[in-house]
C-alpha cells in the first residue's frame, strides 16, 4: 500500500531548491496530516493555508502574490480539471492555486471522462433553497451532510453537492465558491493507487 511518504519524495523532487518555497496548501484531514510531515521533510517555513486551526496559525504566511507552490488534494482528477472542495474553503483555495507560480494536484482518482459531475459547492446557509430553485434547470443541488447533520465549515459556510454537466457550469449563479478547477499552466498531478505513485 502506498504510504505518505511516497507520495512526499515525489513532490519533493519536483521542487527546485532554489526556488523561494513558499507554499500554500488548502484543507482537510488529509492536507493537516501531509502539511507535518512536508514541514519535518523539507523545511519550509513560509506556508500560506485556507484553515484557521490553531495548529497552522504560526506558520500562515500573508502574501497572495509571492506564492511558489500550491499543493492541494483532489476527489477526482480530469485531463483539463479536477474537482475538490468538501472541506470547505473554496474560494479562499481557489485564490492559492491560481496566484502560485506551479501547483501540484494530488489525488487516487483520474478519470477520462463523466457525463454528471458531482461537485461540491460553497454557500450561505440561508441561501441555499434560493440557489436551488434559481438553478433548477441546470442541475441538482442537495445539502452535503456528515452524521445526519448538515456540514458547516470554519467560515460559517455550508458545502452543497451539485450534479450537472460541465458545459452548465459556467451559467450557475449564487454560490460563494464552485469546486470545479481548471488545469492550468504550469499544474502537475500526482496519481496514486495502492502500488504506484506516478506523476502527469
Amino acid at each position: 500500500m502506498i504510504r505518505i511518504s511516497n507520495i512526499l519524495l515525489d513532490i519533493l523532487k519536483l521542487i527546485k531548491k532554489k526556488d523561494k518555497k513558499i507554499f500554500a496548501f488548502g484543507s482537510g484531514f488529509f492536507t493537516e496530516y501531509f502539511i507535518k510531515n512536508f514541514i519535518k521533510e523539507s523545511g519550509v517555513k513560509n506556508i500560506l493555508l485556507t484553515s484557521k486551526k490553531k495548529i497552522f496559525k504560526k506558520l500562515n504566511y500573508s502574501n497572495y502574490n509571492k506564492i511558489d507552490y500550491y499543493i492541494g488534494f483532489s476527489n477526482e482528477v480530469y485531463s483539463d480539471f479536477f474537482i475538490k472542495g468538501h472541506n470547505g474553503m473554496i474560494y479562499k483555495e481557489k485564490i492559492l492555486y491560481k496566484n502560485a507560480k506551479k501547483r501540484i494536484v494530488i489525488s487516487d482518482k483520474f478519470l477520462k471522462n463523466c457525463s454528471i459531475l458531482r461537485i461540491p459547492v460553497e454557500i450561505l446557509p440561508s441561501t441555499f433553497e434560493y440557489i436551488k430553485e434559481k438553478n433548477k434547470n441546470l442541475c441538482k443541488i442537495e445539502k452535503l451532510n456528515l452524521n445526519k447533520k448538515v456540514f458547516i465549515t470554519e467560515d460559517n459556510t455550508n458545502i452543497s453537492l451539485m450534479y450537472i454537466k460541465k458545459n452548465n457550469i459556467k451559467k450557475i449563479k449564487g454560490p460563494i465558491g464552485i469546486g470545479y478547477y481548471k488545469k492550468i499552466k504550469n499544474t502537475k498531478y500526482i496519481l496514486y493507487n495502492d502500488k504506484k505513485v506516478f506523476i502527469k
